[in-house]
């Protein structure tokens, strides 16, 4: 998905994997001092952003996984899902 970062390419890798939902999503560093988490719901046969969240946790730390979980969670709650 290198260089996918729109909701209608995004769709479509979506739609070849035959899924009616795809969660995408980057994580960036600020500096030496913390993780961005950016996710994105879409829905893949409207090819359109159905929600998003950002969520920021200290550089370096375990508290990643986490913040995935409790963003997607969030990303589902938000879509009416």
């Amino acid at each position: 998905a290198m260089g996918c970062e729109d909701s209608s390419c995004i769709a479509e890798i979506g739609g070849a994997l035959g899924v009616q939902y795809l969660v995408a999503g980057k994580i960036a560093q600020v500096e030496e001092e913390a993780s961005v988490l950016t996710l994105k719901l879409i829905d893949v046969k409207a090819a359109r952003v159905l929600a998003r969240t950002t969520r920021t946790a200290e550089a370096k730390t375990s508290a990643l996984p986490r913040l995935i979980g409790e963003a997607v969670q969030q990303l589902v709650g938000d879509s009416g899902l």
